[in-house]
């Protein structure tokens, strides 16, 4: 946007007969609430342009996370969800003595097509995510994705 250097315009504000160290200190000293509003703002300039150039486009989302999360190799990916179909044994009425509680034989519920996720997340292993940053991904993927849209995070 535009560039103010504080200490070139107390130079050029202040008369050459006051141009002493000590009134210079003095008011560098006194402009500094000044410049450190100044660069709060310019920080806050730099994020708003940086979130009003990137949407909820696959191609954004990715890079997004991957500047976030994964700077120097990029490994993150955003890919479609392709569900699988379920597979009905009986109707739940009728009461089997059939325990299907063992999930190494399922898979999970999230991983069937009528499970409402649209796209996916892919997250490699060697992207370390604490709990910290991956609630730090969900509110990021949240805040780029169209509302509607659900998704689904996958580590491999």
């Amino acid at each position: 946007m535009f560039q103010i250097d504080y200490k070139k315009l107390i130079v050029w504000l202040v008369p050459s007969m006051l141009r002493q160290s000590i009134v210079m200190l003095l008011l560098r000293a006194a402009i500094m609430p000044i410049r450190e509003l100044y660069d709060a703002f310019q920080l806050f300039m730099s994020d708003t342009l940086y979130r009003l150039n990137h949407n909820s486009q696959v191609c954004y989302l990715r890079a997004v996370l991957n500047d976030k999360f994964d700077l120097i190799e990029r490994r993150i990916l955003i890919d479609d969800f392709e569900g699988l179909n379920r597979i009905y044994f009986w109707p739940e009425s009728d009461r089997r003595d059939i325990d299907f509680s063992v999930t190494q034989y399922f898979w999970p519920d999230a991983s069937y097509a009528d499970s409402g996720v649209d796209f996916t997340v892919i997250i490699p292993t060697g992207v370390a995510v604490t709990a910290a940053e991956m609630a730090r991904l969900n509110s990021t993927i949240k805040e780029y994705k169209l509302p509607g849209k659900n998704y689904n995070i996958v580590r491999i």
